[in-house]
């Protein structure tokens, strides 16, 4: 096939470069006569490449598809003559129909580079010998245009490389003198070209001049012969009279003619930096080796194979109390005896696995001082391949004796005395190596009302009252019993032997009933209570940090009840555990999903039977649990940080369907305690408001009083306030009389709703103090100009009394239970409890 030529593509196929040149005009020129001349379609000049022929010039019709090689033309390259044939030539077959004549581009008497080719498509006489002659008298022409060509291409090539070389190249004639000097010359000594041309090569190179001589060819010559494999160190000299180190290659370049020496070449390289390098090198060396030598740590340097010591540091010798002298050339084995069997396997293990070991070994040093060393080994090679070991030795003694001191203090709660989790987990596993198997009762105890008392009183106040809750505990205890605080207002008892579940019962009720009493604050007594939690393990045979995860969760239960009770964990816990675990890892995709619903659950004003509103709720139908209580998840998501994203979803999806309600609607969206402690919440939350089209001022978001106690939270809500009401957004305080805030939260917050807790409305007929603080919360809030939501609502008789006593608005499932959106209808006109009714009937 022949190919248009690839610049440089077959340029090192042999001592010529004519591939690598361009398609050139005189060779165009060449096929253009030669197709007059014969008379033929179609001329070419074919190069031979290295499996393929290069078309170097054409004209006219010429085959474009050839053999691989073509065979005619293979013919004359390999045999160097002039080759013709017609239509019946055998060699070309079927493939070129005419005529083909082809003659040699010879080089010499052995190389030939190529052909000059003639096509026709029509057959016609043979060429006679003449026409022949001149067939290859043109190919010889076109051999010697090639080869102009190359040397064309490779003074350029050289002209390139003389001008872009960063080494300075200097040519000298016979006698010395400067003919030659390029860029990199004249940047490197400073002379311009037309200012050194000429001049003696003493000029830059202050060894050429002996005895006032200038360097003759002979005494270059014989620098350039004793130059370790042509090149030598010089001493170069620039024209502001700086000498400078040079590394110079000095050859003699010869005619092309005759190829005799008619000069010398010089490639001449500045040294400066590079042994400016080495000198800094040898002073880093210099610099390493005092280094090492007054380091305050023991350095050494090992044989990999034999073990012995090779080099060591004079901080080795001050460590091991041993001069070098005895210390280089002998093992640690000749050095330390049987204590030195501990070293030897620390250099067996960092020789066969290659990593870094760190060890520590307690030494006697001559005069009897007991030492701790630290040792880092690491293994390295050095140029030769060679296996070595680097060590490096600290004197840890003190440090040691310090953590020693400190593990045992770091056993005990520093506020309290007690032992904290570290302690506890040392006590249990002192307890459970003991040979006789005995059960062992984990007690987890959490004191009830603690963080609201630390809240309003300070942590002086919290951590005395810790301390007295921890004397209380300890008088309790029989010996043999361990106790510990195991967090911040957490304890725990462990306890041990036959009966263990039957002792933890006992004490667990002493321990309530201690802490049921009143402790006193100087000027006030407050009261704290606990829930406690009971684990046993029969065998001793769990982990203890899973014994009391196991007591925690009965706790939870415990203050799940109530509070002020213990609880034991057992199968039935167990299996509600696994399924919240099972319920956590299950949320995340649950969200992310879209698989949680919003239900609304109606709020109806009472003066007319109008559906004033309606409350956002999560509803969550696991695919293999079915209905999940929102207790449980939106506790998980609160637990695990996920309440954010829940929040955000349900308060995105909630006002995007809200937005087609009529205006007088409100839409109420319950806050947690985490939301509001999420950096940037506000900016979210307008986000969300400006996206979905809402109406801020049908928005109510409800804050439950505990919310407020919490700092972060609190802040986050006064911040929330004043941005929110400039919107019209208005809040509703949540679960109110549940919580532990004052009537000083309406000053701090400007509250538009306030909803009554449920616990109040389902005791308001039967107990005269729940009813009258429903009274004294519709009294506030008529004062403080607030609506009042009695929430929890479930019967006639709840609801008549509420509109007796003035309540404006109630919500619970007498009003309607929590229900889709598609369960409501059309909201965008008013909508009352009759549609309701009818809607529940229908």
């Amino acid at each position: 096939m022949i190919v248009m030529e690839k610049p440089f593509e077959h340029a090192a196929r042999a001592s010529f470069r004519l591939l690598a040149t361009a398609p050139e005009e005189p060779l165009s020129a060449i096929t253009r006569v030669a197709a007059t001349l014969f008379g033929v379609e179609g001329a070419v000049i074919l190069l031979r490449g290295d499996d393929e022929l290069i078309r170097k010039a054409a004209i006219g019709e010429v085959p474009g598809d050839f053999p691989k090689p073509f065979p005619a033309v293979e013919r004359v390259i390999e045999d160097g003559r002039v080759l013709q044939s017609g239509a019946e030539d055998p060699v070309l077959g079927d493939l070129v129909t005419g005529f083909f004549a082809g003659g040699p581009l010879s080089h010499g008497r052995e190389t030939t580079l190529g052909a000059l080719c003639l096509f026709d498509r029509a057959e016609r006489p043979a060429l006679s010998s003449d026409e022949l002659s001149l067939l290859k008298g043109l190919a010889g022409l076109a051999t010697e245009m090639l080869l102009a060509l190359e040397d064309r291409e490779a003074a350029r090539i050289a002209a390139l490389i003389n001008d872009t070389a960063s080494d300075a190249v200097v040519l000298t004639d016979d006698e010395g003198c400067i003919i030659g000097w390029n860029p990199a010359a004249e940047h490197m000594f400073g002379f311009p070209a037309e200012d050194i041309m000429g001049e003696p090569l003493h000029r830059i190179i202050p060894e050429a001049e002996q005895a006032d001589a200038e360097l003759s060819r002979e005494e270059l010559a014989k620098l350039a012969a004793s130059s370790a494999e042509g090149v030598c160190e010089l001493r170069g000299i620039r024209k502001s009279g700086e000498e400078f180190p040079v590394e110079a290659s000095i050859a003699s370049w010869r005619s092309r003619e005759d190829r005799h020496p008619v000069g010398f070449a010089l490639i001449m390289r500045d040294t400066s930096e590079r042994k400016k390098l080495l000198a800094d090198r040898n002073r880093s060396r210099q610099f390493l080796s005092i280094i090492f030598e007054n380091v305050p740590s023991m350095v050494f340097v090992k044989n990999a194979r034999t073990r012995r010591f090779e080099f060591v540091n004079r901080g080795a010798e001050e460590m091991l109390g041993i001069g070098r002298d005895k210390i280089v050339g002998r093992t640690d084995a000749d050095l330390f005896g049987v204590p030195g069997s501990a070293a030897v396997q620390q250099d067996d293990l960092v020789v066969r696995t290659g990593e870094p070991v760190v060890s520590e070994f307690d030494f006697e040093k001559p005069d009897g001082d007991k030492r701790r060393i630290r040792t880092k080994r690491v293994l390295f090679r050095d140029l030769d391949g060679a296996e070595y070991i680097l060590g490096i030795s600290e004197d840890i003694t003190l440090r040691h004796r310090a953590q020693e001191e400190l593990a045992r203090k770091g056993m005990q709660d520093p506020l309290t005395g007690m032992r904290n989790r570290m302690g506890l987990q040392e006590d249990f596993d002192a307890i459970v190596r003991r040979p006789d198997s005995h059960a062992v009762a984990m007690v987890a105890i959490n004191l009830d009302r603690f963080k609201s008392i630390n809240e309003r009183h300070g942590a002086t106040v919290g951590d005395d009252l810790l301390c007295h809750v921890a004397n209380r505990i300890l008088a309790l205890l029989p010996q043999g019993y361990r106790a510990a605080r195991t967090g911040g207002d957490e304890f725990a008892v462990l306890i041990r032997g036959r009966y263990a579940e039957q002792r933890a019962e006992r004490i667990s009720a002493a321990i309530l009933q201690t802490l049921e009493r009143p402790f006193d604050l100087g000027d006030e007594s407050v009261r704290l209570g606990a829930s406690l939690g009971i684990a046993v393990s029969e065998n001793g045979d769990r982990p203890m940090q899973q014994l009391l995860a196991d007591a925690e969760h009965a706790v939870r239960r415990a203050k799940g009840e109530g509070g002020g009770r213990f609880f034991f964990f057992d199968k039935q816990l167990g299996a509600e555990i696994r399924l919240l675990r099972q319920l956590e890892a299950d949320l995340p995709a649950a969200i992310e999903h879209d698989q949680i619903d919003i239900y609304y659950q109606p709020v109806l004003r009472l003066s007319n039977n109008e559906v004033a509103g309606f409350e956002a709720l999560a509803r969550w139908c696991h695919p293999a649990q079915g209905q999940v209580s929102p207790a449980k998840f939106i506790s998980i998501a609160e637990e695990t940080g996920l309440i954010v994203e829940l929040g955000e979803k349900v308060m995105r999806k909630g006002m995007r369907e809200a937005a087609s309600w009529h205006s007088s609607t409100w839409l109420s969206v319950n806050l947690s305690p985490v939301q509001l402690g999420e950096a940037g919440f506000c900016d979210r939350l307008k986000e969300v408001m400006a996206s979905s089209g809402f109406d801020p001022g049908c928005l109510v978001l409800e804050i439950t009083e505990n919310t407020l106690i919490r700092e972060s939270a609190a802040e986050v809500a006064r911040e929330l306030f004043r941005e929110m009401r400039d919107l019209g957004v208005r809040f509703a305080l949540d679960d109110f009389g549940t919580g532990y805030s004052s009537l000083s939260t309406f000053r701090r917050y400007p509250f538009d709703n306030i909803k009554i807790d449920k616990s109040f409305v389902r005791d308001m007929l039967t107990s005269p103090e729940a009813r009258a603080i429903v009274q004294a919360v519709i009294g506030l809030g008529r004062g403080l100009g607030l609506k009042v939501v009695a929430e929890g609502v479930e019967t006639e008789g709840q609801l008549e009394a509420l509109r007796d006593d003035g309540c404006e608005y109630a919500q619970g499932f007498l009003i309607g239970r929590p229900a889709p959106r598609s369960a409501f209808g059309d909201l965008s006109r008013p909508f009352f409890l009759g549609d309701l009714a009818s809607r529940a009937n229908g």
